[in-house]
């Protein structure tokens, strides 16, 4: 195959012809800089480009994946990368991608977090914060728990990019997407490089997408206090419920309230203008309360709202709930968050009124 170009100005045509990577490593190292070459805007329930990515992301008793990819609504994208000429390329790779998809399962948001601090140096709601986003409401509590979500659900795009397809992978890609797979998606994206002349150009095709029988719904509806009570009610406990009711109508009465977009479970965050600008922690209808007092503290430059802060943390100890040394953040569950939701409200009452 080539490829015709014409700059402006000029009159003749310039073919640019097919030269192929040198190794797996060049490949890699495209996607690695220009992760918006995976079309996962192509991919049904309007995904955003991918934002922050890592190579070779070392994923323990499973190897490294060549590629994981988020985009700023917390989607994760998978990528495992082969040559033609490697004999991989046919039924080996997807039992690759699928182990590192099996090994990211249910994983830790705490855990994956630290994949890419290992590689970037730095914590994902950080980079995602800097990376230009489409969504100027973007929320770093919101963020979390959809990355959060979607690791414990097990709900990836998995991305084979090849210089080259050949028969067998595209008949395996084109029969598991004709299945009714509606969390399952594999694709197969086709990358020919061309270099001539001091011009580099990259062509993709993408596998798979025609051959899916039904589609995940992406679709993010913002929740209410009426429907994230509903949802509550038919996840938790009577006792669950009473102490998540509890603690949002404390919320409503004292912070600034902000409804989360989750498509499978409600949320929201609770700002308090004593310790922050930003949320000070989120609370989920599956009885989840989570606080991310590391982000907020970094994201709080004023000395005195950062001292609170600290003294909140000290407080929390005082009532049993586990701080972690850094404290970077807190996770209280269901049974947990029964037992506790009296003693909180009192040291948020507390300190609120200091």
């Amino acid at each position: 195959m080539k490829i015709m170009l014409k700059s402006s100005g000029e009159e003749k045509w310039q073919k640019i012809s097919e030269k192929g990577y040198a190794n797996e490593s060049a490949l890699q190292e495209i996607l690695g800089m220009s992760p918006d070459l995976i079309p996962v805007g192509e991919l049904s329930g309007g995904r955003k480009p991918i934002k922050v990515a890592i190579r070779e992301g070392g994923l323990p008793g499973s190897g490294s994946t060549d590629l994981i990819g988020i985009d700023e609504d917390g989607n994760i994208t998978i990528v495992e990368t082969k040559l033609a000429k490697n004999e991989e390329i046919k039924r080996k790779v997807i039992g690759q991608i699928l182990e590192y998809a099996a090994y990211l399962w249910q994983k830790p948001y705490e855990e994956f977090d630290d994949i890419f601090h290992r590689k970037l140096g730095g914590y994902l709601v950080d980079l995602m914060d800097k990376a230009e986003k489409e969504n100027d409401e973007w929320s770093a509590e919101e963020f979390r728990d959809a990355v959060e979500a979607n690791l414990k659900s097990g709900t990836f795009a998995l991305f084979i990019v090849v210089d080259e397809i050949n028969e067998e992978l595209r008949r395996i890609i084109d029969y598991l997407n004709s299945k009714n797979f509606t969390d399952f998606e594999l694709y197969a994206l086709e990358l020919k490089y061309f270099h001539d002349q001091g011009i580099e150009v990259v062509l993709p095709q993408l596998y798979g997408v025609a051959n899916r029988t039904t589609s995940r719904n992406h679709k993010r509806v913002r929740w209410d206090e009426t429907s994230f009570l509903e949802d509550a009610k038919q996840k938790l406990s009577k006792e669950g419920f009473s102490a998540v009711e509890k603690l949002y109508r404390f919320c409503k009465a004292r912070a600034n309230i902000d409804w989360g977009t989750g498509s499978t479970r409600g949320s929201f965050t609770a700002q308090f203008d004593i310790f922050s600008s930003k949320a000070l922690f989120i609370l989920r209808s599956n009885g989840r309360l989570s606080f991310e007092l590391e982000y907020t503290r970094r994201r709080t430059p004023d000395q005195k709202q950062s001292e609170r802060i600290t003294r909140l943390t000290q407080e929390l100890r005082k009532i049993d709930i586990k701080v972690p040394d850094d404290e970077s953040w807190i996770a209280l569950e269901e049974d947990e968050l029964i037992k506790k939701v009296d003693a909180l409200i009192d040291v948020l009452t507390t300190l609120t009124n200091s």
